[in-house]
């Protein structure tokens, strides 16, 4: 069974600095409960971007990891993976065709598969 803490409200932010500053602002947090372990962060965003006359951009920001209270380096290198018992989450998480981006994807095998700040752009 996946918890997840306390709802809060949207807050809306331009870039990863004002998210940051927002977050800190209105105190929101990510914590999660699954499989045994505790998953948390202060600030976790993606964001997709398509332009007509420029390069569709993806970014991710991902600040205060930690896993059961221990702190993680994120590096912020593309499809960065960390391996838990029985599965595995994967920061920054980029596929090759798609304008999507995933700030954080917790897949448990056979327990939970959760995509956290996911952002995909397309002009139509």
């Amino acid at each position: 069974m996946a918890s997840l803490g306390p709802a809060r409200p949207h807050v809306p932010a331009e870039d990863a600095a004002e998210a940051s500053e927002l977050a800190k602002e209105n105190d929101i947090d990510l914590v999660i409960t699954v499989g045994g372990m505790r998953i948390g962060a202060d600030l976790v965003m993606a964001r997709a971007r398509a332009a007509a006359r420029s390069p569709d951009t993806t970014t991710t920001a991902i600040e205060g990891l930690t896993i059961n209270d221990v702190p993680v380096e994120v590096t912020g290198a593309a499809n960065q993976t960390l391996q838990l018992p029985g599965g595995r989450i994967v920061l920054n998480e980029r596929q090759n065709s798609s304008n999507t981006v995933t700030a954080m994807h917790l897949v448990l095998d056979g327990v939970a598969d959760l995509a956290i700040a996911s952002a995909t752009a397309k002009l139509h």
